[in-house]
């Protein structure tokens, strides 16, 4: 089973990757808390009955399926501290994970100019950009077929990823 991830917050115009000015993703601000997060998507945003856990953060509110492009995502709000942290957006079976690797570090490249860093790690691809509001990092695992986009704070460092 192939499986892409991928987190999103402010990239362009698209749903998926559109956000207002100061705004982590949609309607998601960085800080807000689980009840603030439900309140700001209403009818879509739902309480996980099984938590996920990230690295620096616990998801415990989640959209079933946010479709883009006909692509339907699953959503998951993470929490460190009772704030939100990150947004993480997956989405199984897509197929051309290299192509959407390619066409999504085009759009951030576009947006946000040069990356960073661009590099080839030991397990696939990798760019970052640094926002104003966001910390991007964009990967693509090719053994898996997992593909990454992750946002996080301004604040936050790459260690944090």
């Amino acid at each position: 089973m192939r499986a892409v991830v991928v987190a999103f917050f402010v990239l362009g115009a698209s749903p998926l990757i559109g956000a207002q000015k100061g705004k982590a993703w949609r309607n998601a601000s960085w800080g807000m808390t689980e009840s603030q997060v439900l309140a700001a998507f209403p009818g879509e945003a739902v309480r996980l009955e099984k938590p996920d856990k990230y690295k620096k953060a616990i998801a415990t509110i989640g959209i079933p399926t946010f479709n883009v492009e006909g692509v339907p995502f699953k959503v998951r709000f993470g929490f460190a501290n009772a704030k939100l942290t990150m947004i993480n957006l997956s989405a199984e079976h897509l197929a051309l994970a290299q192509v959407r690797y390619d066409q999504l570090k085009q759009t951030l490249t576009e947006k946000y100019g040069h990356p960073l860093t661009d590099r080839e790690t030991s397990i696939g691809p990798e760019a970052t950009w640094k926002t104003p509001v966001n910390l991007i990092s964009l990967g693509l695992y090719p053994l898996t077929g997992l593909l990454t986009v992750h946002y996080t704070p301004a604040a936050s460092t790459e260690e944090n990823l």
